[in-house]
């Protein structure tokens, strides 16, 4: 037999029949739904299948990041799944005259957007909004470079000092640039978009000045160069604000 024919006896033994998936690690998109993306089924022969042509398949699952494919012979294809991780919700602003048919989005930290599946309870995560619904396209990434902004802010505030005084589980996107967050006490403060670990320095300043006076920072500008502006209330009775 020349090698050639040899080969094709190969392919055609049973042995190689395809009998099991493996998907690794655990994950919540469902074994069901990445074997029928996948486009293969149980009888075909584990050796004929294009693992390029798998991945490819899997990958334009909203929710997939990336596939490793790989055949264990003789009879099991395993799936590495990396499952995208939402960081954020999104809110889009919906246009005039219309009415949001998906009102939240999920959103990960390249700015990929995902829809959550129908009758999902949704996750505890930071909302941004502020956001047109005509920018928000579901399975694609987000490039908006406020809501970059705020994908970045939501990493490093989580690492900064200032991070027990900051409520950061709504950003809201106030204009091009800039963005609003909360106190644990109800205070506000805005930032702008770049120069983050600058503003976070300042704001350290002030809340440690606001410590020894005995105040409640109520508001932050972060947004001038210089002379920010601050409002605090008094902790002391019957004093007013500032």
């Amino acid at each position: 037999l020349s090698s050639s024919s040899a080969a094709s006896d190969v392919y055609k033994r049973q042995d190689f029949t395809l009998r099991r998936f493996v998907i690794e690690p655990a994950n919540k998109i469902g074994k069901g739904e990445l074997v029928a993306a996948s486009g293969v089924k149980i009888g075909q022969n584990v050796l004929q299948l294009s693992l390029d042509e798998v991945k490819a398949s899997v990958e334009k699952i909203p929710h997939v990041a990336s596939v490793r494919v790989e055949r264990h012979l003789p009879d099991t294809l395993y799936f590495f799944v990396e499952e995208r991780r939402p960081v954020a919700l999104l809110a889009p602003t919906p246009s005039v005259g219309m009415q949001l048919a998906q009102p939240m989005y999920y959103i990960d930290t390249r700015g990929f957007v995902l829809k959550p599946k129908p009758g999902e309870k949704l996750m505890s995560l930071p909302v941004i909004t502020g956001i047109s619904s005509d920018e928000v396209v579901e399975g694609e990434v987000m490039n908006h470079p406020d809501v970059k902004a705020a994908l970045l802010f939501i990493r490093e505030a989580s690492l900064a000092t200032v991070r027990d005084g900051l409520d950061f589980s709504k950003i809201v996107i106030e204009g091009p640039g800039r963005f609003q967050i909360s106190t644990p006490r109800g205070g506000k403060i805005r930032f702008r978009t770049q120069y983050l670990s600058e503003q976070f320095e300042r704001l350290n300043v002030i809340f440690e000045y606001a410590e020894t006076k005995g105040r409640i920072v109520q508001t932050v500008d972060l947004t001038p160069e210089r002379n920010v502006p601050v409002t605090f209330l008094s902790t002391k009775p019957g004093e007013q604000t500032l």
